[in-house]
């Protein structure tokens, strides 16, 4: 994919966002409620929350959490952060997979924005990239929606994946990546 512009140690400049690596100490942060100077109003979510305690769970047993990177994409999560109109960056949500790919290859996605950056492009930007990288690595990527939530499905559609007609067993609507021509 190129070089890619560094703004931090690990950080990735895309179009309407930049990826960090979601580190141990800034998910204690997250999980904590201890508010950083460059975090959105709404950040984190509920979901961010989870994701960093999920962070943390796994590191106190010793598994190893990443740092995530474009060669290793689901090392880890990803913090989402868009500039603001004073061009600081601020966290404004997650992204990344469920784990690595699995026997099949298959590695599922998944992201969350805060309201207040929602509507931009910053989630399809960030999954684009994400889905990218997995790919070159070999990997398969899906993602589960629940077939209420159109802005997910919105998100989806603009990176790229299509949708599955049948319901998975859940009651989720499964969205694949077509796989690239080689």
């Amino acid at each position: 994919m190129g070089e890619l512009p560094v703004t931090h140690p690990g950080d990735v400049v895309l179009t309407r966002c930049t990826l960090r690596p979601l580190d141990v100490a800034r998910a204690a942060d997250v999980a904590a409620g201890r508010r950083a100077p460059d975090w959105a109003p709404d950040y984190p979510t509920e979901g961010d929350v989870t994701i960093a305690r999920l962070l943390l769970e796994a590191a106190s047993a010793g598994v190893e959490t990443g740092p995530a990177s474009p060669d290793r994409p689901w090392a880890g999560p990803w913090q989402v952060l868009v500039a603001g109109p004073d061009a600081v960056q601020r966290a404004v949500g997650g992204a990344g997979f469920h784990g690595p790919p699995d026997a099949d290859a298959a590695v599922e996605l998944g992201y969350g924005i805060a309201a207040s950056a929602r509507g931009r492009g910053v989630a399809a930007d960030a999954a684009r990239a994400l889905c990218g990288w997995a790919e070159q690595a070999g990997a398969v990527v899906f993602a589960d929606t629940d077939v209420t939530n159109l802005d997910s499905e919105r998100v989806l559609a603009a990176a790229g994946f299509t949708p599955d007609a049948e319901l998975t067993a859940k009651g989720m609507r499964r969205w694949r990546r077509p796989p690239r021509a080689q």
